[in-house]
């Protein structure tokens, strides 16, 4: 429920005896608001709003990191499109909402610079980093409340973490939920894991570690070890979908070619450098050119090291499981906001949709066939109560934020919201995939 100003109205009863003539002359001018008391109580209201938006931000910026298109999400998870009164938004919310993936806490303090004092916001990180910060805010608001696990399995921690399940039965399920996928700032810059490329021709070796949760599973350089030339080229074709497959091969190639040769990868700097080379060769840059950047967004071996962070997190099957863990959060009505920047993450979302989108009773009677209408609408075939629809597509961010977030330029924000299941259950199973497609002969041209 939201909560507004309202003007006091002193109208007429029935015998047209205001109600405040009853009371003492005193009392009615004290009770009394002027107009120019209400227009100052919505000035003042206005400009706290401002500043909590402010501080909020500014939060994030302090720490490092600023988060993408805030605004734009804040209007999609409060559905406030409409609400602007000319001097700002007003309305406060209450409810729980959640925080997919914590950060630095731009998000989640955002949010919380929107709430009564009857809303909470949960958020979920697995970085010891994201924690601390977490803590501090957990323990300067108790609106607020961290947790130190991964966001995909939100929906179990909210059936058994006492507090969650506590929060869950006084407040009800989640009005909204925000995901922000990837690496935030601070990690990016970070060089005791490896995170950055930003000069490493002047920095001391860094550690090749890439976990967001350095005390959870092997470093990357220890996992190398141990990855075939295949599966090495399997990870950074899936990481980067726009490599050619061949010249996937040829940068997995060279990496475990100097393994063998030069012993483990302990630093990023010599990592960086034998992917950076084959890369300049597809590039056309001659081997003995290569050099080191200043900015790690220029360095040739960023889509090497991104996709291998990418497999060491399992950062694209989190965010599927993250989806239908929000989902199965979520109240009819209730939307997820997410922030993606690469198109893989792009593709997921999509395919998402598409395996739980509804199928429309004339669609459902045009299809000749239980198994057809499965192979169409995946949706059909499981026992959810739910579908999905995408409310927002491809919301991008303006030329100003990129200007002051240059880390935003790929970002992109999609809406996404669970509405009531309409489509049949049907107990068939589809064909394979790959019986469903047949590539025809090419046409003649002469």
């Amino acid at each position: 429920m939201a909560w507004r100003h309202r003007t006091r109205r002193g109208g007429k009863g029935a015998a047209d005896v205001s109600i405040l003539s009853l009371l003492g002359k005193d009392e009615e001018e004290e009770d009394a608001w002027s107009g120019n008391d209400f227009e100052d109580e919505l000035l003042r209201e206005t400009e706290e709003s401002r500043q909590r938006h402010a501080q909020a931000l500014s939060g994030g910026r302090q720490r490092g990191h600023v988060p993408v298109l805030v605004k734009t999400c804040m209007d999609n998870l409060f559905r406030r499109e409409n609400e602007d009164t000319g001097l700002g938004f007003l309305t406060r919310y209450d409810g729980l909402y959640v925080d997919a993936t914590f950060g630095r806490g731009g998000y989640s303090r955002e949010i919380l610079s929107h709430l009564t004092e009857d809303g909470h916001v949960v958020a979920f990180d697995v970085d010891p980093t994201a924690l601390e910060e977490g803590k501090s805010l957990e323990a300067s608001d108790p609106r607020f409340t961290i947790i130190h696990r991964p966001f995909a399995e939100m929906d179990k921690l909210f059936a058994k973490n006492k507090k969650l399940k506590a929060l869950l039965k006084k407040l009800g399920p989640p009005k909204g939920i925000v995901f922000d996928i990837g690496v935030s700032g601070p990690q990016t810059d970070n060089v005791d894991r490896g995170f950055s490329l930003q000069k490493l021709y002047e920095r001391e070796e860094t550690p090749l570690d890439l976990r967001m949760n350095p005390s959870v599973g092997r470093p990357a350089s220890e996992v190398l070890q141990e990855l075939t030339v295949p599966e090495l080229a399997f990870i950074l074709q899936k990481g980067n979908e726009t490599q050619v497959p061949c010249h996937a091969e040829r940068i997995a190639q060279a990496i475990l070619d100097d393994q063998e040769l030069n012993g483990p990868f302990e630093s990023m700097r010599r990592f960086a450098e034998v992917a950076g080379k084959i890369q300049n060769e597809f590039d056309g840059v001659p081997e003995e050119d290569f050099r080191h950047p200043r900015h790690g967004f220029e360095h040739p071996a960023r889509l090497t090291v991104q996709a291998l962070r990418i497999f060491i997190n399992d950062e694209f099957g989190q965010c599927k499981a993250g989806l239908e863990a929000a989902f199965e959060l979520l109240p009819i009505g209730g939307r997820l906001v997410i922030s993606v920047f690469k198109a893989a993450e792009q593709r997921i979302l999509q395919q998402f949709v598409a395996h739980n989108m509804d199928a429309d009773p004339k669609t459902v009677k045009r299809l000749k066939t239980k198994r057809r209408l499965v192979e169409l609408y995946p949706l059909a075939g499981t026992d959810k109560e739910y579908s999905v629809r995408f409310v927002s597509k491809d919301i991008r961010p303006s030329a100003k934020e990129v200007s002051l977030n240059r880390r935003s330029r790929s970002g992109r924000t999609v809406v996404l919201e669970k509405i009531p299941r309409t489509c049949p259950r049907v107990k068939v199973k589809p064909r394979k995939l790959a019986t469903r497609f047949t590539e025809p002969p090419p046409p003649e041209l002469m």
